[in-house]
């Protein structure tokens, strides 16, 4: 993966997390699962070419053995969590290994934002489970984000 530092959910920064997906399931068997798996921010800012709805995403999709991840929205996921774009842009900056209290800011907005309405969570958690290489994730692409 580059240390190039890319703006949050553009482009770039979708190819970066698409990198550290592909070779973080290198090798994994990805038999038997279905997943569709997206993030869609809303009011994201107009530099970033949102839709006519002002929302960015991005997905990861596994069919057939095979791992896809897409810029855009699905019509359809197994896990979707959709959130303010500003809102939640501190936290995507956040590393968590080793850094109790990125955790627990994190956990303070995260909880704020879906009292506000800021933050929708749907579908069934759980699935990610069958893919824990998905993880770290997080905190691969916190050092990347600009």
């Amino acid at each position: 993966m580059s240390t190039r530092k890319h703006e949050f959910c553009s482009a770039g920064w979708i190819e970066q997390a698409r990198s550290y997906l592909e070779e973080a399931a290198h090798g994994q068997d990805l038999s038997g699962i279905e997943l569709t798996f997206s993030e869609v921010f809303t009011d994201a800012p107009a530099y970033l070419n949102p839709d006519v709805e002002g929302r960015l995403g991005w997905y990861m999709q596994i069919r057939e053995q095979e791992l896809k991840v897409i810029e855009g929205i699905p019509e359809s996921a197994d896990v979707r969590i959709t959130v303010d774009y500003q809102t939640i842009l501190p936290v995507t900056r956040l590393v968590f290994e080793g850094n109790p209290e990125a955790m627990q800011e994190a956990g303070r907005i995260v909880t704020q934002a879906i009292a506000a309405g800021q933050m929708k969570r749907e579908g069934d958690e759980n699935e990610m489970a069958n893919v824990p290489w998905f993880m770290g994730l997080h905190d691969a692409m916190a050092v990347q984000t600009a």
